[in-house]
């Protein structure tokens, strides 16, 4: 369309060159077009400001200009780009330790030749959050661990080499005409004083064994008498040839047990290690009477997620008078399950009618209750003859 300028124009004209400002690139040529002028150029800057973002903003010939027609014409717009994300971590933080023993590891205060003692030490693993523009994104990064330098050694009776090596004799006393007592002390590998005397009583005449049987009591806690899994007691009773029996307390180290437990497989969500993949872990922990841990197994693996999708409806199952309703499986994108109902009403009146207010001119006014298949309920109107049921 020409504008006022273009009514005193040569062959072609003048037209006036209109303002492009804040269209977006297509209507701008648009514009330009239908003034009967030309594009040229269109150039673009960007920017982050999402509001300014493919709206024109310069023109190369002022809007309101007479220009002649066919000009070609340039003009800009800004492109949005979006700004780039800034990823930084956390500080370290601890969620998971694992144990480890030995026998005489160095550095630490024992001798350096003195192998029965029995240390421990820890190894602990961190992980940091992974922030995008200052938020947790709910991940994490930048794995490592940390394994103490020292161990904390001791010496244990039953550990590392220090077991009972022999028995040394205290004492004995002199016979009270029956029997005479004697003490003896246990002897360890390391010299630990656990349990260092225990006596006996032997018959003065000393009768020859004809049988001996011993009984063990239950286990205390762990660590008594210096056992890493307690101590029980040994009852030994000896009979001899003459009769006479004698009864004898001592006690030893309880065996060491192993005991394991495996934890469930646990499943992290799809994405969170590797596209379109979860991971999932198994852990079997192997423990000795006192908790250390004997061995750690752990499993991992990737298996690529689930598809969202559902199955079919089931057929329709009445579930009330005049009500029917459906189901079906659907599965997440996570493999976990949920189920999807629907329930509709079936048409239908009661078969009864029933007059509403009275008889006038011979003519009854009737209602009929009725429920659509959206549940809700509606009523029907007819006429009978007073006292009978015939439709006027």
């Amino acid at each position: 369309m020409l504008g006022i300028g273009g009514r005193f124009a040569g062959a072609k004209g003048m037209v006036q060159m209109p303002d492009l400002a804040n269209l977006n690139p297509e209507q701008a040529a648009a514009l330009i077009a239908s003034n009967g002028l030309r594009v040229r150029n269109q150039n673009s800057n960007n920017t982050t400001n999402s509001a300014l973002g493919n709206k024109v903003f310069g023109q190369s010939i002022t809007a309101g200009e007479l220009v002649d027609y066919e000009t070609q014409i340039d003009f800009s717009y800004y492109a949005y780009a979006a700004p780039a994300v800034t990823i930084t971590y956390g500080s370290p933080e601890p969620y998971d330790t694992t144990p480890e023993y030995g026998c005489n590891k160095t550095p630490n205060n024992q001798g350096s030749t003195n192998q029965y003692y029995y240390c421990t030490r820890n190894t602990t693993y961190y992980r940091s959050k992974k922030y995008e523009d200052g938020v947790w994104n709910g991940e994490y990064g930048q794995y490592s661990s940390a394994t103490d330098a020292n161990w904390d050694c001791v010496i244990t009776a039953g550990q590392c080499g220090n077991t009972q090596v022999s028995t040394t004799e205290l004492s004995r006393t002199a016979c009270n005409g029956s029997f005479f007592t004697i003490t003896y002390r246990r002897n360890y590998a390391a010299g630990i004083p656990t349990n260092v005397t225990y006596s006996v009583q032997e018959s003065c005449n000393t009768p020859t064994p004809t049988s001996t049987s011993a009984t063990r009591g239950n286990c205390s806690s762990a660590g008594v008498g210096g056992c890493k899994c307690g101590q029980r007691s040994v009852t030994t009773t000896t009979n001899y040839s003459d009769g006479s029996s004698t009864t004898s307390t001592s006690y030893e180290c309880c065996p060491d047990s192993t005991s394991c437990n495996n934890t469930a497989t646990y499943w992290f969500a799809c994405g969170a290690y590797a596209p379109n993949k979860k991971r999932w872990t198994y852990r079997t922990v192997c423990t000795d009477c006192v908790g250390g841990v004997v061995s750690d197994t752990r499993v991992s693996g990737d298996v690529d997620c689930c598809t969202a999708s559902c199955g079919a409806w089931s057929s329709w199952i009445k579930v009330a008078t005049w009500v029917e309703s459906r189901t079906r499986t659907c599965q997440r994108d996570d493999c976990s399950t949920y189920s999807e109902s629907q329930t509709r009403c079936i048409d239908h009146c009661d078969t009864r009618w029933y007059n509403s207010g009275s008889c006038s001119g011979g003519i009854q006014k009737q209602t009929q209750t009725c429920q659509g298949a959206d549940c809700s309920y509606y009523y029907k109107t007819r006429f009978v003859i007073c006292g009978t049921n015939t439709v006027v």
